[in-house]
């Protein structure tokens, strides 16, 4: 283990050599590279296709509680017409 840390010293010489391309490497310039239309597309659908599923779900998160509490409140207009029908077929 030693022998590692010994190489990455300030006096040795492969030291000094790797620091420029280290340097080099952390600021990098515009690159000279081609995008064809097949692989830009092919980026952009999938890009298109991550942002609609985050909101699917996003949305799926926000409208399940709505609609499980509105499936359990039922309006005061069906509550009468049930207790209405209970006591017609009672009386019947």
């Amino acid at each position: 283990m030693s022998r590692y840390i010994n190489k990455c010293t300030a006096g040795n010489m492969q030291w000094r050599m790797c620091l420029p391309a280290a340097i080099i490497l952390l600021f990098p310039v515009t690159s000279q590279a081609y995008v064809g239309p097949g692989a830009g597309l092919g980026m952009i659908g999938s890009l298109v296709a991550v942002v609609v599923a985050v909101l699917v779900a996003i949305a799926g998160l926000i409208i399940l509680p709505v609609r499980l509490l509105m499936k359990r409140r039922k309006p005061a207009s069906e509550e009468k017409q049930e207790v209405m029908d209970s006591n017609r077929d009672e009386g019947s």
